[in-house]
């Protein structure tokens, strides 16, 4: 191999360890906004979802390093799963709301519910996102950017 080849490999390898670093900052602003969601008062959301291009786009772009942590892409699946799934309850609470009006029992008893689920999911995803931050701080040296603020 020449010394061209090897500056290229060690050039490749960083730039995947920083898009790892993007991604546990993109699931530090995840869990900032469930943390939001699960603490804040009923018909405060800010009607986004959760989406997944930073996640799928990094987990594509690394795999190569990646593959040696599968535990991590099944944590990321995981955790991706959970947030879908309050992604289609904030969907039902929208509806409700807009066909109910906000102060009707079902619109507030659908946010209560949506509250005491996006809490749920918050304790389960900081344990996941701290899992994946800790795979990546031993395997490939990446530590989360967000964390050191």
């Amino acid at each position: 191999m020449t010394l061209e080849e090897i500056r290229y490999q060690i050039s490749n390898y960083e730039e995947k360890r920083e898009k790892l670093a993007l991604l546990l900052i993109d699931l530090s602003l995840k869990l900032r906004s469930l943390n939001e969601q699960a603490y804040s008062v009923a018909f405060t959301y800010d009607g986004s979802n959760f989406s997944f291009e930073i996640m799928d786009a990094v987990v594509a772009e690394s795999y190569a390093i990646l593959k040696e942590d599968i535990d991590s892409i099944d944590v990321l699946d995981t955790l991706r799963k959970e947030l879908q799934s309050l992604n289609v309850e904030k969907q039902g609470l929208q509806t409700i709301v807009l066909s109910t009006g906000m102060r009707s029992g079902a619109s507030l008893s659908r946010a209560n519910d949506y509250r005491s689920r996006a809490q749920a999911v918050l304790s389960r995803a900081n344990d996941l996102v701290e899992q994946i931050e800790r795979s990546f701080r031993e395997k490939f040296g990446v530590e989360n950017p967000y964390r050191r603020r």
